[in-house]
């Protein structure tokens, strides 16, 4: 474990151990770079973050152990839009960058992961960092993904009821704010921020208790400590979380209030888009059709999808469309 001496603004102590992140591909999907020649994003970085999301999800599972139910896919494997044209991010492509890496590197990977978890947590006890029920404050915007699954609650009255408790489900991995002095700026133009009170267990990478191999290369410190992020881990099977009216920290009133009037004035187009958790529900109507969005996304599928498109391109164009027609006809989604 390679540490630095670095000043925390919270509890107190005047120096405090950085753990230096030592994995290529774990840096790499914190700072964005390059992973075996295939360039990454930044997982906190704005946009085009699918790939970084899809590795640190990956070996997460691997490195902590988390299961998650068949039927309950990561919102992150949704299409993305770009100035309102449809594009969709390839099974081949996300196949490439899982398969370029090297048992070495993942491996590599996994344990940098967990050793970094233990040093943030132990970090997080040492500085008093944590709450007397053993959980962690940190206050994450909620994406259209997420809003989606609670409209009706809110469009409803729940705001007015302290203690209503709402539930939604969503990634295995998630960005969230520490508390800080621009905590009332950054996404607070958005609908809604919420205080989650997160196991210190779940804790993954905090940004006064890490730094990367760009940290003191760069005008920004990296991604995860200049956003002032926290990444945690969200392990319920079926990726439910919850939390109450109380738990709140912020709205922005015409934003939920257009979202809310939108649902109501457009019933049929929002359930659809509901049903299909498409990123966002303010603007789009789904174009992809229901049964090939359902197609569980893990590796095995991803091959299998990939050797059954290469299979189906060396036929000739009429025997192509009939095989086409009876996977449909027989509920095999393709």
């Amino acid at each position: 474990m390679e540490l630095e001496n670095f000043s925390v603004k919270k509890g107190n102590p005047e120096k405090t151990c950085i753990y230096k992140i030592k994995s290529n591909v774990i840096d790499a999907c914190i700072e964005g770079g390059e992973i075996n020649d295939i360039q990454i994003q930044a997982y906190t970085a704005s946009n085009n973050r699918q790939y970084a999301k899809y590795l640190l999800t990956s070996i997460a599972k691997f490195a902590f152990n988390i299961n998650r139910r068949t039927g309950y896919e990561e919102t992150f494997y949704l299409p993305d839009f770009d100035h309102g044209h449809h594009r969709r991010w390839t099974l081949d492509s996300i196949l490439l960058l899982c398969q370029s890496l090297s048992d070495e590197q993942f491996n590599e990977a996994v344990l940098d992961l967990q050793e970094v978890q233990k040093h943030v947590q132990f970090m997080l006890r040492k500085n008093n960092l944590i709450n007397e029920d053993g959980t962690v404050s940190v206050y994450r915007t909620l994406n259209h993904a997420e809003l989606a699954q609670i409209i009706d609650d809110i469009a409803n009255g729940s705001l007015d009821k302290p203690d209503y408790r709402y539930t939604f489900q969503t990634n295995i991995i998630l960005s969230a704010e520490r508390e800080h002095e621009k905590l009332d700026e950054g996404y607070a133009y958005r609908e809604m921020k919420v205080c989650f009170h997160v196991d210190i267990e779940d804790i993954l990478l905090h940004p006064q208790f890490i730094t990367t191999s760009h940290s003191q290369n760069r005008r920004i410190y990296s991604s995860l400590c200049y956003e002032e992020e926290i990444i945690f881990l969200n392990k319920h099977p079926k990726g439910w979380m919850t939390f109450k009216t109380s738990d709140i920290y912020s709205i922005n009133k015409p934003q939920l209030n257009q979202l809310v009037n939108y649902v109501k004035e457009n019933r049929f187009e929002y359930e659809r888009e509901k049903n299909l958790r498409m990123g966002n529900v303010s603007k789009y109507v789904s174009y992809i059709p229901t049964d090939e969005y359902y197609l569980m996304m893990d590796t095995k599928v991803i091959s299998f999808h990939s050797r059954l498109n290469k299979f189906l391109n060396s036929l000739n164009p009429m025997l192509r469309m009939w095989i086409k027609k009876q996977i449909k006809n027989s509920k095999f989604f393709y």
